[in-house]
């Protein structure tokens, strides 16, 4: 489940909580990370394939613990302002922050759900970040793609979709 942080909202963030149930993550480009300081997870390893996750953030602008879904709503927006800077944030805060990996569009390598989800955003909706998390089943693992459509149906979503590998890389190389 992802969205681009411009217009976010805490029901949003709260629809991911307590629907997805996964951990609520913002996916920048490295570009942005680089822009905004965000420094490698100490001890954190750079997985082929996965996103890297950086530091966990919180904007100056909260002003109570961090967790609450206004407050996570207040950083998530703070990632993707055009006007952000470095100075706008703290580490450690309640959101984890991943840069996507920029390979899908090499042949015989896997989706990297979170690049796909950020470039759709970022080409459609000039997102500069998203708020994303995994879809949980029932029994917290990685839910199957069948409960993700009837999830998203039940919430009144858009699916995204892709079907196969050479549908991934096209969608990817239009997005770059």
């Amino acid at each position: 489940m992802f969205g681009a942080v411009v217009g976010l909202t805490p029901a949003a963030i709260m629809l991911m909580a307590s629907r997805a149930r996964g951990v609520i993550a913002a996916a920048l480009s490295v570009e942005r990370a680089f822009a905004l300081d965000i420094a490698p997870m100490p001890g954190g390893s750079c997985r082929t394939y996965r996103p890297i996750t950086l530091v966990s953030v919180e904007a100056h602008a909260c002003t109570e613990t961090g967790i609450s879904a206004q407050e996570r709503c207040t950083t998530l927006r703070a990632l993707g302002a055009w006007d952000a800077s470095p100075a706008d944030f703290r580490a450690p805060g309640h959101v984890i922050v991943t840069v996507v990996p920029s390979r899908l569009a090499v042949a015989g390598q896997p989706a990297v759900l979170s690049e796909i989800a950020y470039r759709h955003a970022a080409r459609n909706e000039g997102a500069l970040a998203i708020a994303w998390t995994d879809v949980l089943d029932d029994r917290g693992s990685i839910a199957s793609v069948s409960y993700c459509r009837a999830l998203a149906a039940e919430c009144g979503l858009p699916c995204l979709e892709l079907r196969d590998g050479a549908t991934i890389r096209a969608a990817i190389a239009s997005a770059a």
